[in-house]
């Protein structure tokens, strides 16, 4: 009878939360019904491009703590026969910010937390070059769900929560915060009559109806004129050449290159393993915990030395990379022991001179995109752009400090302070995986670093050790950024064997709830194996079944 339910749920939705095969398109993502409008505009005969925008456009709607037309984000795509291309619609920082702007100003919440948003350019910028369809017919599920409302799930409200928590941390919280609260924190049937409106508008006008005229105007007031109107006229996404690097054994991954930091680390993570043979171990052996957890630890230490906009400063790509350095690190790991902080990364010589979602597609005609789109922390800045339901980014927060740590705790160099016009830098890491240059897994996450780590782990998973893709994704992690020295793991991951044997080698463990939040795509020729995490609730569609696991 279960099973006939499973059959029955597939063919009048196309999406469940078990493993499942599809021949005629999927889309992951961490919301069934942006998986759901994904797959609508692919039945449409929509292209993976297509379908991508229209789940950014609806995750706007249902995930507004995570992601939206507030913020920016990073794209990877990859047509059919065709070379990969990066696409960069990461915030900038307005023009009044200048290096020390943080030394008075607060980055984390309020008007000056926000970043000019660049996820409407991002998006319409790929739809324009690689869309199918008409941007109204792929903008529709957005606009409609906008209006028709939608019911908060479980992880909307832990969203919910944790931006309370963080507004009661800020007790100078200034009026326009509260309104963003009490427009989201609800229980009941969500409309975005405004946000359905700025969509509709985009939909007939492109992205003039967002960065000119009343939108843009109320974004300028919701942010006291800290972004201005010359600010959002300006802002232009960027597209890129991403990050291609060879791992081993025939495989590559096609990653962002800076600001993001997740292309870079993941290559030295994923090259470093299989230099120290941690891929030939027992995934249950405590060895294999350490070698992961050493890894993590060269590749954050560089990710806070050298890595940044490298549009700003000269960002030692190529040498980061390099077979001389990558060995280099390898041969400073121990399988007896951790050392101290100090002991990571930085073999380099210095050069002279500083919230979030994911969705994964794959079309029948092999096109596969991987979007991270982000507000940073759960709502962003919660400062609401009113009457239009959305809320900005408190990306200025990921820029370096003038003293201390970000949010997450990261640690991070001056080249990465701000600067008018610069990208802060970022963990987002849209990922593709390659063997003999063919896509065969695509994947990404959310949650601050610990998207790095999450990644990383689901990669090895799968490729690797052979995982299904919902088997690899669910599979417990861990997580060490470097600074502050602490090896977080979630409940499930470690027995007392292995917690035993990391704190006998000089570990310092934490548990935590998750390590991030991942969405993959197993692509095995025309057999699509899509998988959404359910540690956020998401659920991911296709259509043409196949066969269910």
């Amino acid at each position: 009878m279960l099973i006939r339910l499973v059959f029955l749920l597939l063919l009048l939705t196309g999406c469940t939360t078990k493993q499942v095969q599809f021949s005629g398109g999927a889309v992951a993502a961490d919301h069934q019904l942006a998986s759901e409008a994904g797959v609508r505009i692919l039945k449409e005969g929509g292209n993976a491009v297509d379908a991508a925008v229209a789940t950014s456009f609806t995750l706007s709607v249902v995930r507004p703590f995570s992601c939206g037309i507030g913020g920016g984000g990073f794209m990877l795509i990859h047509p059919r026969n065709s070379p990969p291309i990066a696409l960069n619609y990461r915030e900038t920082a307005p023009d009044e910010v200048g290096a020390m702007f943080y030394q008075t100003h607060n980055s984390r919440v309020g008007s000056y937390a926000v970043g000019v948003p660049g996820t409407v350019a991002g998006l319409l910028a790929a739809h324009e070059r690689y869309g199918r369809l008409p941007l109204a017919q792929v903008m529709a599920p957005a606009i409609e769900i906008a209006r028709g409302g939608f019911f908060p799930d479980d992880a909307y409200r832990s969203g919910v929560k944790s931006a309370k928590r963080a507004l009661g941390r800020v007790p100078e919280a200034l009026q326009e915060i509260v309104k963003a609260m009490q427009r989201f924190a609800t229980n009941e049937k969500l409309t975005l009559l405004g946000q359905g409106d700025v969509l509709e508008a985009i939909a007939q006008h492109g992205t003039d109806a967002f960065y000119t005229g009343d939108v843009a105007r109320a974004i300028v007031a919701s942010t006291h004129n800290h972004i201005t109107l010359k600010d959002l006229l300006h802002y232009r996404p960027r597209w890129e050449k991403p990050l291609v690097v060879e791992i081993g054994d025939g495989v590559s991954i096609v990653s962002m290159p800076p600001p993001s930091s997740g292309g870079i680390a993941l290559a030295q993570i994923l090259s470093i393993l299989q230099r120290v043979g941690a891929t030939s171990l027992d995934r249950d052996d405590p060895l294999y915990s350490h070698l992961l957890v050493e890894s993590m630890k060269h590749a954050f230490a560089d990710r806070a030395e050298f890595l940044a906009d490298a549009a700003f400063v000269d960002v030692p790509v190529g040498a980061l990379l390099s077979e001389k350095y990558l060995d280099e690190l390898a041969s400073r790991i121990q399988n007896e022991s951790t050392a101290a902080s100090w002991a990571y990364g930085s073999a380099l010589q210095q050069p002279d001179d500083a919230g979030t979602s994911h969705l994964c597609v794959v079309d029948s005609d092999g096109m596969v995109v991987a979007v991270t789109e982000t507000i940073n922390t759960s709502f962003g800045s919660q400062v609401l752009v009113e009457p239009y339901d959305f809320v900005l980014n408190n990306e200025m927060d990921d820029f370096s400090p003038p003293t201390g740590t970000n949010v997450y705790g990261l640690q991070q160099s001056d080249k990465n302070l701000p600067q008018a016009g610069k990208r802060p830098l970022s963990s987002m890491s849209p990922t593709i995986v390659l063997r003999d240059g063919i896509p065969i897994f695509v994947v990404g996450a959310s949650g601050g670093p610990r998207i790095i780590s999450g990644v990383v782990q689901v990669i090895l998973n799968c490729v690797w050790y052979g995982d299904e893709p919902l088997e690899g994704v669910s599979r417990p992690r861990l997580h060490h950024q470097w600074k502050p020295n602490k090896l977080y793991f979630e409940e499930s991951w470690i027995n007392q064997l292995t917690s035993d044997s990391l704190i006998a080698k000089g570990h310092v463990i934490d548990k935590r709830t998750t390590v991030g939040v991942v969405q993959a795509i197993a692509i095995e020729g025309n057999i699509l194996k899509p998988a959404s995490d359910p540690r956020k609730g998401g659920v991911s569609c296709g259509f043409n079944l196949l066969r269910v696991n």
